[in-house]
């Protein structure tokens, strides 16, 4: 009997709570129904100034449902869209201010929705970069077309800022990618992902060092030749990277050990290259007297080689 007492007696206030509120609501909604146009704008208007969006949201949606040939409809769908925007449900949001786009192409409201519409894409996408960053390509088109569309409005610097930090959390998600690759020595998995930061995301923070990663992949990998290319790029592109001084340094030693590679194997013309690129590059360098010898000396091999060609 005790038992029965407890588990029904919350049950029924729940079901009294839950006949209240239905006769709240549709007291309220009744209420609403008795307003203009006009009191409804101002009565939404009021609340999304103290920033009490659902109770706007219900005002705004009443002008469009009750009085769809008002003249200010434009204006209700703009902050209809802008009521969901401060509650941050950004997927809603979204959806009204195309609305918006679409059924009121001429309203004076329709540039704001445009870049709110691209917002909504930017800030409804999950802030880590290591989750679903797929929306992030959407507003950046859409930040693409709004400044294209319209290269004068205020909002265009913001929107470019926009794209900036897009780019910048997508190339973070590749180079993160990149890094963990290369510390488990999986070289070419890295690179590919290295190289699409490079290619994808040029002007983005992550940029340099994939670069300078794809460099000490090629000397891992042991093309010295490739790693001194990388290198010599990495510092003609950043210069004032904190890693262009090790840079340079590394070009100086892929350039010497390409060359000596080149030796070791009888590829004379190679290792010529290499020297003469050293000796270009690096002009003051110490080993320019050695430089100097070896060139000497393979300039010597070459001939002799062409005199047994021709004998």
């Amino acid at each position: 009997m005790m038992t029965r007492k407890l588990t029904t007696r919350p049950y029924s206030g729940l079901i009294v709570a839950i006949t209240l509120l239905i006769i709240v609501g549709c007291a309220g909604q009744t209420a609403l129904n008795r307003l203009s146009a006009a009191e409804l704008m101002a009565g939404g208007l009021e609340r999304y100034d103290r920033e009490r969006y659902n109770g706007a949201i219900e005002y705004f949606q009443q002008v469009l449902f009750n009085f769809p040939g008002y003249g200010g409809a434009d204006s209700a769908q703009y902050f209809l869209a802008m009521s969901y925007f401060g509650g941050e449900n950004y997927p809603i949001a979204q959806v009204e201010f195309n609305r918006l786009m679409l059924n009121y192409p001429a309203s004076e409201f329709t540039t704001n929705a445009q870049f709110l519409r691209a917002v909504c894409y930017y800030e409804g996408t999950p802030g880590h970069y290591g989750l679903d960053q797929s929306d992030l390509n959407v507003a950046i088109r859409q930040f693409e077309d709004f400044i294209i569309d319209h290269p004068e409005s205020e909002f265009a610097t913001d929107a470019q800022a926009y794209i900036d930090e897009a780019r910048d959390r997508l190339a973070r998600k590749d180079y993160s990618a990149g890094v963990v690759y290369l510390r488990i020595n999986a070289l070419s998995a890295a690179e590919i992902y290295f190289q699409r930061v490079i290619d994808e995301y040029t002007s983005s923070t992550f940029a340099a060092e994939a670069a300078f990663f794809l460099a000490e992949i090629a000397e891992k990998k042991a093309d010295f030749t490739l790693a001194a290319q990388r290198y010599r790029n990495f510092v003609a592109a950043y210069g004032s990277h904190r890693w262009a001084e090790k840079g340079t340094e590394r070009q100086r030693k892929m350039l010497w050990e390409a060359a000596q590679t080149a030796l070791l194997n009888g590829d004379l013309i190679r290792a010529e290259e290499r020297l003469i690129e050293y000796q270009t590059a690096f002009p003051n360098d110490s080993r320019q007297a050695e430089i100097e010898n070896l060139l000497r000396q393979i300039e010597k091999d070459q001939s002799a080689a062409a005199q047994v060609n021709v004998e």
